[in-house]
């Protein structure tokens, strides 16, 4: 790859942070496989190298409550926190990178013992 061509994908990559346009994670999914529940994700496009991300999960009957936490894996496994198999879950993820925070993006609800 020439090094305009580098240069270009590195400017624009900072552009779009500097602007505060910090991209949601893609294809947020919660799974549940033997009674554990992952919540699992792409990067954003275009995502500039160093992101982490905060993850949080909720029930029907509860608010959004903090999981994983300035994490760099794509994934969080949400089977760590008080989780009920019975419950119905719906998990969302942001992309953090220094003081920028992209918007939340929200995954699928899911009952873990189905």
């Amino acid at each position: 790859m020439s090094a305009c061509v580098c240069a270009f994908i590195l400017t624009s990559s900072l552009l779009a942070v500097v602007s505060g346009a910090l991209g949601p994670p893609t294809n947020v999914t919660l799974k549940s496989r033997n009674l554990d529940l992952v919540l699992s994700w792409d990067l954003p496009e275009g995502s500039p190298h160093g992101l982490s991300y905060s993850t949080e999960f909720r029930s029907a009957i509860t608010a959004f409550q903090p999981a994983c936490r300035n994490i760099t894996e794509l994934r969080c496994d949400l089977s760590l926190f008080n989780i009920s198999i019975y419950g119905n879950y719906t998990g969302r993820v942001r992309a953090l990178l220094g003081a920028h925070r992209s918007p939340w993006t929200a995954s699928n609800h899911i009952v873990p013992d189905k």
